[in-house]
């Protein structure tokens, strides 16, 4: 992120280089949105579990990286406010593994409701 970064302030949002996060962008990449201020995150993992490099940046920059990148809006299902931008293969890629999980959980849910059913059956 140093490499990215170059101009950093205090406060507000800082200038970064363009060029050098289009090349590295990948889908530990993404941009959050909340209240008009735009964050650059990258999703990392060390030994220690993962680490978020974050650094706030202005809207013509992130917009002009959306463009350049054609990252897909969504918005945050909890919070109304917030949105994050990201590549159509990680979206694909999450759309996946949620449906993976859903199938999981609704097994799981039917196997709990027959146990309760039966319980109730028995009193």
């Amino acid at each position: 992120m140093k490499k990215i970064i170059t101009e950093f302030n205090q406060t507000g949002a800082c200038e970064i280089n363009l060029e050098l996060v289009k090349q590295q962008w990948n889908n530990q990449f993404t941009i959050l949105v909340y209240d008009e201020k735009f964050t650059l995150v990258k999703y990392r993992k060390n030994s220690k579990g993962s680490v978020n490099l974050k650094v706030e940046i202005s809207k013509e920059q992130a917009l002009e990286l959306v463009d350049a990148l054609q990252l897909k809006c969504i918005t945050d299902t909890l919070f109304k406010k917030a949105k994050s931008y990201k590549t159509s293969d990680f979206i694909f890629k999450e759309i996946v593994r949620l449906n993976k999980i859903h199938e999981e959980k609704e097994m799981e849910c039917t196997v709990i409701k027959d146990i309760i059913k039966s319980y109730f059956n028995a009193v």
